[in-house]
């Protein structure tokens, strides 16, 4: 039986709602103490898998050997080859053969290009002294060469990146021979590393894939959760219990379904949905003795941009956390949810795609009624009702 340390709760800024970003960085071993090389801060993403930071983190500075590298005068930001790369000595620790790597992340259709790099040891987390907390070894991660992100996906059955940072061979940096537990905790205002699988979850059981290895948790061997949604107004039922699948997704605030055809209406097209109840349920395994559901009033739509940046408006249902304070029909709708408001903002349907199964991405608002755990070593992942308070 293996012997774990206490898990480790890994700070990150919460100054944004919906946003959980943390300190990474390529870390040096000096003298049984760990620090930082470079240290980047980062977005933790459910929805898909593996680090993407830029190239030239990844490098030792040096201005005249990065002297060919081309700078978008609009943007600001730095194209490299790898011709160009390859003038540039990397960070101790840190290897790369320049295979291509390329992300398209949904809906914004940002495309990510760049090449794939190995982190012999990966710093998690900041300490009061500014070094790392966890260190996790071996990590594979996309380094990009225009348009980084600066997003640390953790998800599976997701686009596959690189590895899950937070499922890798993870120590302490003060206890570098005894291994964390490999799993990983979030809810609104925590991110939590080696937690134990508990009867405070309310656990599922996930299919797990053919195709990835066994051996590691460092890809996206497991099939998303699955679920239920059921719509009704005051006068009848829109959408009987339905199954679908169900991300729950901290890259995204707003909620998605997917190729439902006809039974989620778009919005705007059949008026008895404007003002109607929607229901979403997690299959819990049949043990579980802890709520694992949540509903939320639909209030309207509204125009909305849903691509930072973007001009493009798209018509999204609201619900009764919305912000539509919109003087111009080209600002964004805001999201305004709180501890003690645990819906999703806004509700965009996508129909006629061809994905499959129906498929709900929950966007990040669920999490301020549950906290997510998942556990690889069991095949499971695991809601824990929160208390709200204002």
């Amino acid at each position: 039986m293996t012997n774990y340390v206490s898990p480790i709760i890994i700070p990150h800024d919460t100054s944004v709602p919906g946003k959980f970003m943390i300190k990474i960085g390529v870390a040096n071993q000096t003298n049984s103490a760990y620090s930082y090389e470079v240290e980047l801060q980062v977005q933790i993403d459910t929805g898909s898998c593996g680090i993407v930071i830029p190239a030239t983190a990844l490098y030792l500075k040096n201005e005249s050997d990065a002297s060919t590298a081309t700078k978008d005068s609009t943007t600001g930001e730095t194209a490299c080859t790898a011709t160009q790369l390859a003038l540039m000595p990397l960070l101790p620790g840190v290897t790369t053969t320049y295979e291509p790597a390329t992300i398209v992340y949904q809906p914004s259709g940002d495309s990510i290009i760049g090449f794939y790099y190995h982190i012999a040891e990966l710093g998690i987390g900041e300490d009061e002294q500014g070094n790392p907390l966890v260190i996790a070894k071996n990590v594979k991660v996309m380094g990009a060469t225009s348009a980084s992100p600066f997003m640390m996906g953790v998800g599976f059955d997701r686009p596959l990146i690189a590895d899950n940072a937070f499922l890798a061979n993870l120590t302490t940096a003060n206890n570098n021979s005894t291994p964390l537990y490999p799993s990983y905790y979030l809810d609104h205002q925590t991110v939590e590393l080696g937690l134990s699988p508990s009867n405070a979850f309310a656990f599922q059981t996930l299919a797990v894939q053919t195709q990835g290895a066994p051996e590691t948790y460092q890809d996206w061997n497991w099939n998303t959760p699955q679920g239920s949604i059921t719509v009704a107004n005051a006068e009848a039922t829109l959408l009987t219990t339905t199954p679908v699948s169900l991300l729950i997704d901290t890259g995204l605030d707003l909620m998605m379904v997917n190729n439902m055809g006809t039974l989620f209406p778009l919005p705007g097209i059949v008026s008895s949905w404007d003002t109607a109840n929607i229901t979403l349920e997690f299959n819990a395994n049949s043990a579980a003795s802890v709520p694992s559901c949540f509903s939320f009033p639909l209030t309207g739509t509204a125009q909305a941009k849903l691509s930072p940046g973007g001009d493009t408006l798209t018509l999204v249902y609201t619900t009764e956390n919305s912000v539509v304070t919109i003087t111009e029909a080209s600002l964004p709708l805001q999201d305004s949810s709180s501890v003690s408001t645990p819906a999703p903002t806004l509700v965009h349907v996508i129909s006629n795609q061809d994905v499959g199964n129906p498929f709900i991405n929950t966007g990040f608002n669920p999490l301020f009624a549950y906290g997510m755990m998942f556990d690889p070593t069991g095949n499971q992942v695991g809601l824990k009702s929160l208390s709200l308070t204002s």
